[in-house]
């Protein structure tokens, strides 16, 4: 899926950059060839529809992305626009993301009250980065505006750690362009109403290792950007992915990346307000290290603004929700615990022993919660308590985040079964039915 010479240009990002240029002009900056040498396009030439199946059919001798230049490209005009919509709509941000208010300046930046506006100003971006970027105006512009809220939380957590001033340059350049990777896979699949297949979710769960490719091999804006976006799904306890590597294994950059990804993940729900993602947050807490976690809880408790705005899931939905939850755990865990000492073949074995790992985790995470310490009946009579708003949104919050990471599981287990050895596989896949 990486875009690297000699290779074909993906279709998906082929067809991204045929819808751009019906907004935009999209030229070729030098002449392009095939790896036989046959010249596809002249430089300056516009890219229209009717080139798209001649840029499919050949191997190109360097990545396409590499010879375009798109006019009108996002600007810093347009990213500050973005940043103070964000924070007219998101007013109890401010303190965390400097918008507007809160913290004092970092020497060098004069705009002391709108300090994250001028690191996102003054980023530097090369030309393919800037093509990637201006692709994000796709969908109502809702992947930019994205880019941008997860590039607002990761400075905001960074300033609020002290980290050095290199490190948040790199935040917001990886920030910008974390999803960049997304651009490459079907855009159905990345549809919240879509039933995303086992073959779907290996594209999804690539999409940072082809952004990290994309920036490091094809791009130029260097290797720590780069590898914050690789880590941008990682999480401290290992359970994230494309590597599922622990947190002292990723840099400080990828995980306060990743936890901005989160959080804004949490303030896309409807009706989620920063309140309440920071209760579900104790859901999400074997993802985050200590001194980020504790840095994130401080921010959202001195949030301010209206949560009237916010709609409250219905109690019975969530009872349900409860219930299911704490059954599909015990379900699993009683089949994990049943098939795991069947076979004497070494690599089956580990193999158990992973998923086995993966799903204590999941869940140790539960029982931290609120609604995962206490019986399962005594939750269910106080979320019909009249005062019961709070719990009942961490229980919903807290049941979404464990069977995400259920179905995250399942979904790992099958394709690492499916690139097993022939003659392990029947074996591990008594596991697979037991997830």
């Amino acid at each position: 899926m990486s875009q690297v010479a000699h290779a074909k240009p993906n279709a998906h990002f082929v067809d991204h950059l045929i819808e751009l240029s019906a907004e935009n002009s999209v030229l070729t900056t030098c002449d392009i060839y095939s790896d036989s040498g046959i010249k596809l396009l002249m430089r300056g030439v516009e890219i229209t529809p009717h080139l798209r199946e001649r840029l499919l059919q050949h191997r190109l001798t360097q990545p396409l992305e590499r010879c375009l230049e798109v006019s009108d490209a996002v600007n810093a005009e347009e990213l500050s626009k973005l940043v103070r919509q964000i924070a007219e709509e998101r007013p109890e941000l401010s303190a965390l993301c400097g918008l507007g208010a809160g913290l004092t300046g970092t020497e060098g930046r004069s705009d002391k009250r709108w300090w994250s506006l001028a690191y996102l100003r003054s980023v530097p971006l090369d030309s393919v980065s800037l093509l990637l970027l201006t692709m994000g105006r796709r969908n109502n512009g809702g992947p930019l505006r994205h880019a941008v809220l997860v590039t607002l939380i990761a400075l905001g957590l960074g300033r609020r750690l002290r980290v050095p001033e290199d490190t948040l340059c790199h935040l917001t350049t990886a920030g910008l362009l974390h999803d960049v990777g997304e651009l490459y896979i079907d855009p159905q699949t990345l549809d919240p109403n879509h039933h995303v297949t086992i073959r779907e979710w290996r594209g999804i769960v690539a999409h940072p290792v082809v952004g990290f490719k994309l920036l490091n091999e094809v791009g130029g804006v260097g290797a720590e950007p780069a590898r914050a976006v690789l880590e941008h799904h990682e999480r401290w306890d290992g359970s994230g992915y494309p590597r599922g590597v622990l947190g002292k294994d990723t840099s400080l950059a990828g995980h306060l990346l990743a936890t901005a990804e989160m959080i804004a993940g949490l303030l896309n729900k409807s009706g989620v307000d920063t309140r309440r993602a920071g209760i579900a947050l104790k859901a999400l807490s074997p993802g985050l290290s200590p001194e980020v976690l504790a840095a994130l809880g401080e921010s959202l408790s001195q949030t301010q603004g209206s949560h009237a705005h916010a709609t409250l899931p219905e109690v019975a939905v969530v009872a349900a929700a409860l219930e299911q939850t704490a059954r599909l755990l015990v379900q699993v865990d009683q089949a994990l615990t049943l098939h795991r000492g069947d076979s004497d073949n070494a690599l089956v074995q580990a193999f158990a022993h992973e998923i086995q790992e993966r799903f204590n985790l999941i869940k140790a995470a539960f029982l931290r919660t609120g609604p995962g310490s206490l019986p399962l009946a005594d939750v269910t009579a106080l979320l019909h308590e009249p005062d019961a708003e709070e719990l009942v949104q961490e229980t919903a919050d807290v049941c979404d985040e464990i069977r995400w990471r259920l179905r995250e599981l399942t979904r790992t287990a099958v394709m690492r079964v499916a690139h097993m050895p022939e003659y392990c596989q029947p074996e591990a896949s008594g596991l697979l039915t037991a997830l």
